[in-house]
């Protein structure tokens, strides 16, 4: 489900609010509407063997009842500790996440208070937030958790917690050899930290005061086993293998387990046997699945890593396996530049250009010409206008230098989500003086087909205004070329 920000005045009643369970924090539990003290400490009852007796020491009734979201209740009426939505995550580089946090919408850069993870690097709970250790003075980085939580929490009336471990440029076949058991000493350095980060953060749950309840597993891994023709062959029985084993371990035998395929064309020559392995699998068992990845976008100079807003997509896409939805859209640029242009002018300026479209679109991205791909000397905030009030329906900063996605000549930030209904819109921003290289005239460019370009826009001045003088131009000759946009469609 996508969290759109819908532009006011022009769409009434297209965005809808869930409720969510009340989510107690440590030492405490729901009761009702309420959080209150847990006065047992003892752990919650979890024997699958007997779901209907109430074991607990302070309660000499049976519970009669099957349970509910909120836990047992006894003949008092009073709920037991409530259930939450445990889902772990596991596999290599493309799981541990190479996607700038950048590209991320704002709210999703920071931590969520309504979903929480624990990762093997940081063991310990905590708001839902970009967990890459890839991150490092080149950038800010996150994986598929960050779309996955969000999304998933959007579609759940109870809490969702999230358990990762990831490590880049590991296989199946020896990292996260699972062994025949917990005691086998092949057992890979992989599973053995997946194994204890689960164990660890399911018995921090417990003593918080609620029941985990493992929902499922996301796996993106293979790449590394797509190299050798020998662990590709093997990659059906090892994934077999592996998905058994977590099961055995968190006690659910039909846990759903979900399989990114993988995408490294023309590094990897066993791609596609290990990606026909991982539909072997899900074809032989009904509570697996797999999707593809190759449309989710790599980066230009890595064969091997989705980029941004691939990365959004892998989360969104994990969570549409999960939810039984429809696989989600990608989006892609509002305009390509396809040829020759200019760009001798410079100065304080808001420039841009008008477009309509005939439908709802949702607004993803928002993005700034960088000519030389060296990174722009200044921030700049680019913004979009609906044309005829001049009123700003969104905006987003492009940072200064690189650290952000580059493709076609943008660079690109992700900005709240905004639904645009059909109409007529302005997008603009911010250039400077001393910075020539922040747009670009008489260009050869192509539109989507869901955007119509009308014509080049400027206004002066050193702060983003709405453009309000007109430059006559067209797609195949445009004017100004420094803002773009990217967006799906919405209908």
């Amino acid at each position: 489900m996508s969290r759109w920000l819908v532009v006011p005045g022009l769409l009434m009643g297209c965005a809808s609010s869930i409720d969510k369970s009340l989510a107690c924090g440590s030492g405490t539990r729901q009761a009702g509407d309420l959080c209150v003290g847990v006065e047992d400490t003892a752990a919650p009852d979890t024997d699958d063997t007997d779901d209907t007796d109430d074991t607990d020491d302070t309660d000499d009734t049976d519970d009669t009842d099957e349970p509910d979201d909120t836990g047992d209740t006894g003949e008092t009426g009073e709920p037991g500790p409530p259930e939450v939505d445990v889902y772990l995550l596991g596999g290599q580089s493309n799981m541990v996440g190479i996607g700038l946090t950048t590209t991320l919408p704002p709210s999703l850069r920071v931590a969520q208070p309504d979903v929480s993870i624990y990762w093997a690097d940081v063991p310990e709970w905590r708001g839902l937030q970009p967990s890459s250790s890839y991150t490092s003075g080149w950038g800010a980085y996150f994986g598929p958790e960050v779309t996955f939580g969000r999304t998933m929490a959007d579609a759940s009336d109870r809490p969702v917690y999230l358990i990762k471990h990831a490590v880049g440029g590991t296989d199946l076949a020896w990292f996260w050899n699972p062994g025949a058991d917990p005691d086998d000493p092949v057992m890979g350095d992989g599973y053995r930290v997946f194994s204890q980060t689960v164990a660890d953060g399911l018995a921090e749950l417990e003593a918080s005061g609620v029941v985990p309840v493992v929902r499922g597993m996301l796996w993106m891994q293979g790449e590394s086993d797509a190299v050798y023709a020998e662990t590709a062959v093997a990659y059906e029985d090892n994934l077999r293998h592996l998905i058994a084993r977590v099961r055995d371990d968190v006690g659910v035998p039909d846990l759903p387990f979900v399989a990114a395929q993988i995408d490294c064309r023309g590094v990897c020559p066993e791609r596609d046997t290990v990606n026909a392995a991982m539909e072997s699998v899900a074809d032989s068992d009904p509570a697996v699945s797999t999707f593809s990845t190759e449309d989710m976008g790599r980066y230009d100079w890595d064969a091997w890593h989705y980029h941004g807003w691939g990365q959004r997509a892998l989360g969104e896409q994990f969570a549409a396996a999960f939810t039984g939805s429809e696989e989600p859209l990608l989006s892609g640029p509002a305009l390509t530049l396809t040829g020759a242009y200019e760009y001798s002018y410079y100065g304080y300026y808001t420039v841009g250009w008008r477009f309509t479209t005939d439908r709802f679109i949702e607004v993803t991205d928002l993005g700034q010409f960088d000519i030389f791909d060296d990174g722009l000397i200044h921030a700049t905030t680019v913004g979009i206008w609906e044309t005829d009030t001049q009123s700003l329906l969104v905006s987003a900063l492009v940072p200064a230098g690189g650290s952000t996605d580059y493709e076609g000549g943008f660079r690109y930030v992700g900005c709240e989500p905004t639904l645009l209904p059909p109409g007529d819109y302005t997008i603009g921003l911010e250039s400077f003086e001393w910075a020539p290289d922040y747009y670009v005239y008489a260009a050869e460019a192509q539109m989507s087909d869901e955007v119509g370009f009308v014509e080049g826009r400027h206004v002066d001045g050193g702060v983003l205004a709405f453009p309000i003088y007109v430059t006559e131009a067209t797609a195949s000759n445009a004017t100004w070329l420094g803002p773009n946009l990217r967006y799906r469609n919405a209908e």
